[in-house]
């Protein structure tokens, strides 16, 4: 985002609509994280963790934090 402001590239939206917001960030960034996703990421870290007797054990890479993310329900 620093990177877009400092060569005058930033987001100047037409609408106030959500869809267009959501479209905005989804053509420049793959891996978004909603909140419902940062809520099963919650759960996951917080299950994982009453199994070894701990308030959570939290994801140490993007990557795994992704891949659970993706088999989450399964």
């Amino acid at each position: 985002m620093l990177e877009d402001l400092a060569s005058g590239v930033h987001f100047e939206p037409n609408s106030g609509d959500i869809e267009d917001f959501q479209s905005f960030i989804h053509d420049r960034q793959d891996n978004v994280i909603s909140h419902s996703d940062w809520l099963q990421i919650d759960e996951m870290e917080r299950a994982a963790g009453e199994a070894r007797g701990r308030p959570r054990v939290k994801f140490t890479s993007v990557d795994a934090m992704l891949d659970a993310l993706k088999n989450y329900g399964e």
